[in-house]
């Protein structure tokens, strides 16, 4: 999802820059209270210190990305080959670590959702208000009835979740930002331990993100309509939208998922054929697409409790209007290092929020800043931790990868110079070959060209209609250098004088295309015939008048 800037990017990252270094002071006061006496001071100045490294590393990697990038990574099937098997191991040391945890267990830190999905004679779940609540109850309920009423069983269902979700935020984060950043997430969310460590509570808070990041994986999937169909686009959306109203019913924080939605509608607007049209017709599918489903399911729940949808209404406005005061909020990591390197590696992105024409980051960052609020005026009868350490590790991905751009940027820039040689060649006339090797050579010295892959060489010095026409537009926009190496062949064209006796001839180009080359055609035949048997001009009687 990489955009242009726009006008709201810039307070966007200021505010992603003040947050970060918020978290960072609260680290790095933390560490230092445990190693050694801190007074009023050291806190600022460790700050300061740590931003100054941040600068220093993203320059220093986004230096040596261009050469740390070798031609196997360059290989789109090297690239699916290596992406496949760390998808892979990720995925399997995610299910060892987690079942390794299970040693350490003694006793659920949180038991009420458990006995309330417990088989008994009384009867069945009792009524919960809050929707995600009451189908996390049934899903266990339903799984206790298979197994039995066992504590174990619990602990598994989280771990199911917890893979599920490593899946989908693997996919979703792909389409919507990039392989490497999907990569780091589902690296750091495997073996974080404020998310691995949910397998030890047996409340929602898994299952709520676990519908979180179906809905990741859904508006990724959204994406991959732009610019297709107009039909598959728009009921792509109104779908994304019927969604999110599910999730919004169930958890107020489902309603995130327009951020993700609403920048995609963005995007299409701005980039789309349609322009603002279409964008503005996608956003209204997707809000009546979330309004028809949360007013479905709140219909839907009044008149299976014999509520009116007025009370339904209130009370699912009551549990997230938050308790009125507002508190610290949660870190990423309750561990210290981890917590460190999440913030120091998401700050990387402000540094390099300035170097790029494009970010990636906006949609992350007004998810966070909303999850942040969420968790800070206490909304909700669950808590935001796993979603805000979500956050901050998909930031932390676009942190890592804004110092990798390096690369692919000096790529596409030495494949357009090239792309400009060969217009100016065609555009000038330039049939020499002295002269083309002479600014061959120039180019090969210049310190942004790189030569690329032998597909370009023929068409060096071909001469198209299109190309001639434009020439002199072309001309107004091409680098210095290639001028002036237009003018020295230009100089030595002029100076090449005709042989004796002869004069100069000028040739005109030829606007028609050449016809295609005859190939002929070898007959070649599993059957030989004889040549006696090969004649079919045969002897006509004169006297034959064809009568049968």
């Amino acid at each position: 999802m990489k955009m242009k800037k726009i006008w709201l990017s810039y307070p966007l990252w200021f505010a992603f820059t003040a947050a970060a270094g918020i978290m960072l002071a609260v680290y790095l006061s933390a560490i230092g209270n445990l190693l050694w006496e801190t007074d009023k001071y050291t806190t600022p100045v460790l700050i300061c210190l740590v931003f100054a490294a941040v600068v220093g590393i993203w320059f220093l990697g986004y230096k040596m990305a261009g050469t740390l990038q070798g031609r196997f990574l360059q290989e789109e099937h090297s690239r699916k080959m290596t992406e496949c098997f760390l998808v892979m191991s990720l995925f399997a040391a995610a299910s060892l670590y987690r079942i390794y945890l299970l040693k350490f267990w003694d006793m659920p830190q949180d038991l009420s959702y458990y006995h309330m999905a417990l088989i008994k004679n009384s009867g069945g779940v009792p009524e919960i208000a809050h929707g995600a609540s009451y189908v996390y109850t049934l899903v266990l309920s339903a799984l206790l009835s298979l197994i039995g009423n066992k504590e174990i069983a619990g602990l598994f269902l989280q771990i199911v979740f917890q893979m599920f979700s490593l899946i989908f935020l693997y996919f979703g984060v792909k389409l919507l930002t990039g392989r490497v950043e999907a990569l780091c997430v589902m690296a750091v969310m495997s073996f974080l331990p404020a998310y691995a460590g949910q397998i030890y509570c047996i409340t929602p808070d898994t299952f709520c993100f676990f519908l979180f990041t179906t809905g990741i994986w859904g508006a990724g999937l959204c994406s991959r309509t732009i610019g297709k169909q107009k039909k598959t686009a728009d009921t792509a959306f109104f779908v994304m939208g019927l969604y999110i109203g599910l999730l919004g019913f169930l958890d107020g924080a489902g309603l995130l998922l327009l951020f993700f939605a609403g920048c995609l509608v963005l995007k299409d607007g701005m980039q789309g054929k349609d322009g603002d049209r279409g964008g503005c017709r996608k956003f209204l599918l997707l809000f009546l697409g979330t309004i028809a489903a949360m007013s479905g399911l709140m219909a839907l729940d009044a008149g299976l409790s014999g509520s009116t949808l007025k009370s339904i209404w209130n009370t699912w406005f009551a549990m997230f209007t938050g308790n009125g005061g507002l508190v610290f909020p949660s870190v990423p990591g309750k561990d210290l290092a981890a917590g460190l390197i999440l913030c120091f590696c998401a700050a990387l992105g402000a540094v390099g929020f300035w170097f790029h024409g494009k970010q990636k980051q906006d949609a992350w960052i007004f998810f966070l800043l909303a999850v942040t609020i969420m968790d800070m005026a206490s909304v909700g009868p669950l808590g935001y931790d796993i979603f805000i350490a979500f956050g901050w590790s998909i930031l932390a991905g676009i942190g890592i990868t804004s110092m990798g751009t390096y690369g692919e940027e000096e790529r596409l820039k030495n494949e357009n110079l090239q792309s400009q040689v060969c217009v100016c060649a065609a555009s000038a006339n330039l049939r020499c070959p002295k002269s083309s090797l002479k600014m061959k050579e120039k180019m090969m010295k210049h310190e942004n060209f790189q030569p690329q892959a032998d597909a370009h060489k023929p068409r060096l010095f071909k001469r198209t209609r299109r190309a001639h026409m434009n020439g002199k537009a072309r001309l107004a926009d091409m680098p210095e250098l290639i001028l002036e190496d237009m003018d020295d062949v230009a100089e030595i064209e002029g100076r090449e004088e005709p042989e004796e006796g002869k004069t100069k001839v000028k040739l005109i180009e030829n606007p028609l295309p050449l016809p295609k080359k005859h190939v002929r055609r070898e007959m070649d035949f599993d059957r030989i015939v004889e040549w006696d048997k090969m004649k079919f001009d045969i002897a006509v009687d004169d006297a034959d008048d064809f009568d049968i």
